[in-house]
């Protein structure tokens, strides 16, 4: 079937909108209350009034400042007013004269304004044509003629086996099954290996007769430290100093182990792990002894930083 839809052209008379006229409104209030601040201006309690300003300033610079703002305030708010509502009363004002004039006579001369009626039709869907396949027919094979193919069957049979004789039971051992055996190996039972030795960890000692020593002495050993340890930059760079104290093990053999921070100085962990890395690095030292025998003890050293 045919639809048909029907487009209605009019010409509206141009006018006046509700929006401009709101605007005119509040435009014209606008004006009316600057133009009543101007005139009152005169009176001393405003701002703006001359002879306040004149007085205030007498007797100093009235070319720029607060006296030219006062002074000229209601004057230039009073042009800035009256300049939009020249500008928007001549964009309006022209558009309505325009409307009065001109827009008659085009419509005049146009004549009367029919009414456009559009027709359109839908085409009707073309039905596409279904062509069926033709299925071939399956051919039919003869059957030739087949013979079975059936498996042997495995029959359990019962073997007789021998027994052995006398001699084979004298040179082998007696089991379960025959068991082929290798001549190369010995038979005799190989002795279970010995435990293993647990080894005497020596206790470190809390309590001896003689310290351990540095060799040298404690002399020595503060020369060592002071030539070996080198001041973390960033210590010297923020006036850092104080002391880190060591705590490790001095072995029976002199070596030393088991270093540890016993107390850290404030603000310089650099200052700790460069104190660690010279005592891991220390010769021997002579050990500690207890009854006259050599034996693991503890060591506390603390480490001065201080920037000379």
């Amino acid at each position: 079937m045919a639809a048909e839809a029907t487009t209605e052209v009019a010409v509206q008379q141009s006018g006046l909108t509700p929006d401009v006229a709101i605007f005119l409104v509040l435009m014209v209030i606008i004006a009316t209350i600057s133009l009543y601040e101007y005139f009152s201006s005169i009176k001393w309690q405003q701002v703006t009034s001359a002879s306040r300003n004149n007085i205030v300033f007498e007797d100093k610079n009235k070319t720029y400042g607060a006296y030219e703002i006062r002074n000229n305030y209601n004057r230039n708010l009073l042009l800035i007013i009256l300049g939009l509502i020249l500008f928007i009363g001549l964009s309006y004002g022209g558009r309505l004269a325009y409307d009065k004039f001109f827009a008659k006579e085009a419509a005049a001369d146009e004549g009367d304004l029919e009414q456009v009626v559009i027709d359109y039709y839908e085409e009707p869907e073309e039905e596409e044509e279904v062509i069926e396949e033709e299925i071939p027919e399956e051919e039919i094979i003869p059957l030739e003629d087949q013979t079975a193919f059936l498996p042997p069957v495995v029959t359990n049979d019962i073997v007789d086996t021998p027994p052995p004789t006398n001699a084979e039971l004298t040179n082998s051992n007696v089991g379960k099954e025959d068991v082929k055996g290798n001549a190369d190996y010995s038979t005799e039972r190989v002795p279970p290996p010995p435990p293993p030795v647990e080894r005497k960890v020596e206790e470190i000692e809390t309590v001896v007769d003689e310290q351990a020593e540095f060799p040298g002495g404690r002399a020595a050993l503060i020369k060592y430290l002071s030539e070996r340890i080198q001041y973390p930059d960033i210590a010297r760079e923020l006036g850092l100093s104080g002391k880190t104290v060591l705590k490790f093990v001095v072995n029976t053999d002199g070596t030393i182990t088991d270093v540890k921070i016993a107390k850290g100085m404030r603000d310089c962990s650099e200052c700790d792990k460069e104190a660690v890395r010279v005592v891991k690095n220390m010769p021997k030292w002579a050990p500690g002894k207890k009854g006259g025998k050599a034996v693991r003890s503890y060591f506390v050293l603390p480490v001065q930083f201080a920037i000379e």
